[in-house]
């Protein structure tokens, strides 16, 4: 019985690395003697926000009608945070330039991929 139990706690020592404790080890500092080097725990555990990261976004620069071929003049870049940003914006001017507007699209609208196309139409026929 006594050889099952000794054999049992052996076991269970190898299996979590608990050890016994050891009377001739070394004391340990106790934690309020001394916290120079160290980080107060107080600061450490808050994380410092980060600045919103900054995206050109192109708008129009005036209203144009359906069926228009866009050109730079009616273009115009404003800068918007990545949370406030509309979703399938375009970026660059470039990507707009000589598209056609499929509807009629409103100054200081954004420039979305459902607004233009690479072809022109009018009353919903390509021409």
């Amino acid at each position: 019985m006594r050889t099952n139990l000794l054999l049992y706690a052996t076991v269970v020592v190898a299996l979590t690395g608990c050890t016994a404790p050891n009377a001739s080890s070394a004391a340990t500092p106790s934690p309020t003697s001394s916290r120079e080097g160290s980080p107060s725990p107080s600061t450490s555990a808050i994380a410092t926000p980060q600045p919103p990261r900054i995206v050109p976004v192109v708008l129009a620069a005036r209203d144009i009608a359906p069926a228009t071929q866009i050109t730079d003049d009616m273009l115009t870049v404003a800068m918007f945070s990545t949370d406030q940003a509309p979703p399938y914006a375009f970026h660059s001017p470039s990507f707009v330039r000589g598209q056609y507007a499929v509807i009629g699209i409103h100054a200081d609208q954004a420039i979305t991929d459902n607004v233009i196309s690479t072809v022109r139409t009018r009353c919903g026929y390509a021409q």
